[in-house]
This record gives structure tokens, C-alpha cells and sequence, in this order.
């Protein structure tokens, strides 16, 4: 599937996709702005949150800086040709579709973990074992430590410990497999399914996102069929099929950006009073863009 494939299935949207890649990035950064206000009216508010919870809002900040990051790589940058006096605009579009990958997972995890209807129970569960999973994989990584990083790598294992002793007596703990069970203890289970299947409890829009990430991964994995699209296509800044690189990315991180103020507006009585305050225009299109992505 190559990415006009992808954009027909926009289609039906077309009115909202319309514009230029200047107006795209104006709008995407409005939304990006206001996620970054609310998440500074829970800061200013001093709302306390249980310490499973924190994380949902590391999660929201690296969704803000990657969409800052997918800005500037849609600005492009001049490319020197081997002959001096010329240069070139290029787009760097394969990074673009990566990174874009790496933002629908952010969100994706938000969801499995935080973003859901499960009971309080199965969310601390999840986060436990997405926890222990991410501090089991700290304890590979080497030997050759100063002495502060020892001491961070020795606190951890024995923190490692507990979590495991409090996975095991949680009633969730039955309903995993065997291969799960020897996963968990050798490397870690961050997640209990596929990025797809992830992708298809959460609540975007499954024809989007499902097809979306599919092509995304491939380039992120330096697949065949991404090398063979690179050889094939310009990347000027400038050719038409590069623009659709662009506006494809810069859509798609509307919707995940829009979809994350949602999730603090429903989450964050504080979040609700300042997002209140913006124009109703720009309210209006963050709803809009909401709509297109949730299923």
C-alpha cells in the first residue's frame, strides 16, 4: 500500500484535509500549544494523582515533543549537490513516517494503559507489568557503569522483586499464559498484545490507524518495500508526492493530538476550565479532528 492508497482512505474527510502545508503546521501547532497548556493547569492546579497514574502524563509529554519534532522535519532543509554551487530542498519523508509510527504508539500505550474503560484493578495491573518490564530491560544494558549508575542498577533489581511478588498476587496473574509467565520473568511483558491488536482496542479509528501504522513499521524496519518506494521517488521538497508525505503525517498528528486534549479533558476538571478559555473556533476544530480519529 503506497500513501495515496492512504489518503483515499481519508476521503470522506476531505473537507478537513484541504489547505496548504504551511496551514496544516499552523493548525497542528495550535493544538500542540493547548495540550501543552493543559498539561500545565494539572502542573499549576497541584492535582494529585496516585503514583500509577504519573505516567500518563510523561506519556502526553513525549507526544508533544514528537509532534514538535514532525513540525521541523516537515520544514525540510537544503541538501548540498555534489556539484558546489547547487543545492537541493529535501524532505527526509521515511523519518517523517517513523517518527509518526513512534507518536501512534505513545498514544496507543495511553490507551492500553490509562485511556480505557477496564476497572482501576486491570489498569494497575497493566501498568505493573509494562513498569517492571521497562526496569528488567535496564538490567541489560552492561556492566561498564560509573558508580552512581551501579547503585541506580542495584536498587532497581531489588525493586524488580517486589513487583513481581505484588504481579503475582494480584488475581490478573491467572489469566496469563505460560509463554507470558517465562516472558515476564526472562525479559519482561510490557504489553499483553500486538501493536495491531493494541491499535484495534483503543479507540481510534481502525481503518485509519491499523492500514496507517502498518506502512509506518515499514520503514521503520528498513523493510525491502521501504527501500524500493525510496529508490523510486523524489524526495524534493517540492514534488507532489512529497506533499502528500507531508500533509499524510501532519493529519494523522492532528488526530493523535487532538485525541490527547480529549483525554485530559476528561480526566482533568482543571484541564476543562483553561481548554474553556480558547476561542470556539479553534475548540471546534479540535473536536473535529477528535471525531475523525476515534472510532
Amino acid at each position: 500500500m503506497d500513501v495515496e492508497q492512504l489518503l483515499r482512505l481519508y476521503s470522506s474527510f476531505d473537507k478537513y484535509f484541504n489547505g496548504s502545508i504551511d496551514d496544516s503546521k499552523s493548525s497542528l501547532r495550535e493544538f500542540i500549544n493547548i495540550l501543552s497548556e493543559l498539561v500545565e493547569s494539572v502542573a499549576d492546579a497541584k492535582v494529585k494523582t496516585p503514583p500509577w497514574r504519573y505516567h500518563s502524563q510523561t506519556i502526553i509529554g513525549r507526544i508533544i515533543f514528537t509532534s514538535h519534532s514532525i513540525i521541523t522535519l516537515a520544514n525540510g532543509f537544503e541538501y548540498a549537490h555534489y556539484k558546489r554551487d547547487k543545492k537541493a530542498e529535501i524532505i527526509d519523508y521515511p523519518s517523517l513516517f517513523v517518527l509518526t509510527r513512534t507518536l501512534l504508539e505513545s498514544y496507543v500505550t495511553l490507551c492500553y494503559i490509562y485511556n480505557n474503560d477496564k476497572s482501576d484493578e486491570e489498569k494497575i495491573f497493566r501498568y505493573k507489568l509494562w513498569e517492571v518490564s521497562g526496569l528488567i530491560s535496564r538490567q541489560s544494558w552492561g556492566n561498564n557503569l560509573n558508580e552512581d549508575s551501579k547503585r541506580i542498577k542495584d536498587a532497581e533489581k531489588l525493586n524488580i522483586e517486589d513487583i513481581i511478588d505484588e504481579i503475582q498476587k494480584m488475581p490478573e496473574y491467572s489469566s496469563l499464559d505460560k509463554s507470558q509467565l517465562k516472558k515476564l520473568q526472562k525479559y519482561g511483558l510490557p504489553r499483553l498484545y500486538s501493536w495491531n491488536e493494541l491499535i484495534e482496542q483503543s479507540n481510534v479509528r481502525k481503518e485509519i490507524f491499523s492500514t496507517s501504522y502498518s506502512f509506518f513499521s515499514s520503514y521503520a524496519h528498513t523493510e525491502y518495500v521501504s527501500i524500493l518506494q525510496l529508490s523510486q521517488c523524489s524526495i524534493n521538497a517540492k514534488s507532489a508526492q512529497n506533499i502528500s508525505n507531508i500533509q499524510l503525517c501532519l493529519n494523522f498528528v492532528r488526530m493523535i493530538v487532538a485525541m490527547s486534549i480529549d483525554f485530559y479533558l476528561k480526566n482533568f476538571e482543571s484541564a476543562r476550565n483553561v481548554f474553556d478559555t480558547f476561542p470556539v473556533e479553534i475548540r471546534h476544530s479540535v473536536n473535529t479532528w477528535k471525531m475523525i480519529g476515534q472510532k
